[in-house]
Parts: C-alpha cells; sequence; structure tokens
C-alpha cells in the first residue's frame, strides 16, 4: 500500500469514528438548564489516613519496628471500639536506600525504608480526637489526614438530587417564559458526579474555648476542631422540549 493509500485509509477510519461518536442535536425546540441543590450537615463519621514508617541501616530492624508500631496502631483502634471491618492495613512496603551521590560507582546501600498504611474509619468526633491525640505523639506515625463524612449519605445525596431537579424546573420555566414559551416535556437528563466539599468551616465549643489558655500543662491533649459542617452538593443538567 502507498503512502497516499495509507493516509486515506486512516482518514476513513477517523471519518467514521467521529461520526459514530458524536451526538446529534434534538431536531425540536428546546432549552438546557442546570439544576443544583446543596446542603450543610454536621458530620459524625471520619476516615483517618497514615502511615507508620521506619528508615534503618538493618533491614530487620526496620521490619520489626513498623511491625511493633503497627500492631500498636491495631490495639489503639480496638481500644476506642472500632471494629475489625473499621481497620484497614495495607502490605508493608520495603525500599532499598543508596547513597546517590557517586553515580559513576558502586552506590554503596545506606539504609532500608519500611513503610505501611493504614486506613480507620471512626464514628464520632469523640472518638477520632482521642485516636488523633494518640497517634499523634506515637513514633513513626506521619502523613495523618482526616476526611469528614455523615453516616446517612445516601439518603441525604437522594434528597439533594430531587431538590436540584425541582431547582432545575423552576429555572427552565422562567428562562421559558422570558422568552414567551413554555415547557411541554423532559427530554433528557444527565446527573453530574456528586461533589462533596470537604472544605469545611471549623470551630469550638465555647467550653473548651473558655478552658484554652496560655499556661497549658505540656503533653495535654491537643484540641482537634472537628469542622461544624461540611458542605454536599448534586448537580443535574435538564433539557427541556418547549413550545415556542
Amino acid at each position: 500500500m502507498t503512502l497516499l493509500q495509507k493516509l486515506l485509509s486512516a482518514t476513513a477510519v477517523l471519518a467514521v469514528s467521529v461520526s459514530t461518536w458524536a451526538q446529534p442535536m434534538p431536531d425540536f425546540p428546546f432549552i438546557t438548564v442546570t439544576g443544583e441543590a446543596e446542603i450543610e450537615v454536621a458530620p459524625d463519621t471520619v476516615t483517618v489516613n497514615f502511615q507508620v514508617m521506619e528508615f534503618n541501616k538493618s533491614a530487620e530492624l526496620a521490619m520489626n519496628t513498623v511491625a511493633e508500631r503497627g500492631a500498636e496502631v491495631v490495639a489503639l483502634a480496638k481500644e476506642n471500639g472500632l471494629s475489625h471491618e473499621q481497620i484497614e492495613s495495607y502490605a508493608i512496603d520495603k525500599q532499598v536506600r543508596r547513597n546517590r551521590e557517586n553515580m559513576n560507582g558502586n552506590m554503596e546501600i545506606i539504609g532500608y525504608e519500611v513503610t505501611q498504611r493504614f486506613t480507620l474509619e471512626v464514628d464520632g468526633l469523640d472518638t477520632y480526637e482521642k485516636l488523633m491525640n494518640k497517634l499523634m505523639r506515637m513514633d513513626n506515625t506521619s502523613g495523618l489526614n482526616a476526611s469528614f463524612d455523615i453516616s446517612n449519605r445516601d439518603e441525604v445525596m437522594t434528597s439533594l438530587v430531587a431538590k436540584a431537579g425541582a431547582d432545575a424546573r423552576e429555572r427552565g420555566n422562567n428562562l421559558a417564559a422570558a422568552l414567551d414559551a413554555e415547557i411541554k416535556s423532559v427530554y433528557a437528563i444527565t446527573e453530574d458526579a456528586g461533589f462533596d466539599n470537604f472544605m469545611a468551616r471549623f470551630g469550638v465549643s465555647a467550653e473548651k474555648f473558655g478552658a484554652i489558655s496560655m499556661a497549658a500543662d505540656r503533653g495535654r491533649s491537643f484540641d482537634l476542631f472537628a469542622p461544624e459542617t461540611i458542605t454536599l452538593s448534586k448537580r443535574i443538567n435538564v433539557i427541556f422540549k418547549i413550545n415556542p
């Protein structure tokens, strides 16, 4: 096959591909609107992610340290009421670290980095505060991160979809009326992926605020300001047929 024939063949395949995936526009009068709904709720569950890590010249000592600390993490979680299903641990990862200053020679092994990651699903902000205070003080823990959620998420998101639908219809009616038209029926609906805003507002209770002083003893528990609320949102896109 000549070069020209190959180019023509490739162009034909591209044309078929584009025509296959192209979405035709409706052949009737229509309007498109986006309905939105949002709610602020108090979180009652927390997902805590962190890792246990040790670096040592001895691979055995590094492995032993991570194993011991991992056992302490599990024991701490159990003491705070977490079940087996709420504790997730990952396979231990071992990395060889070498002296890379002399890139042209034999890079000497300077030690071994051993890491194990954990995820804890915590019910209740009080339990979260107790756990985090212990985890932050524990040797070899790092990268602690908490994300807040609600236990009845499915119920709330279902409600938000209904509210977003009502918002879409109201916007559609207003838009159609502005053009001396009226909505006839719904032609298509697409649901945007639920986007959850975990950039929460942080606060502290009045009781705790009054107890905070500059002369606080060293070693006291941190007042972890868990979010007062998190924002859950939902969007849907609707195509309405209209009578012009």
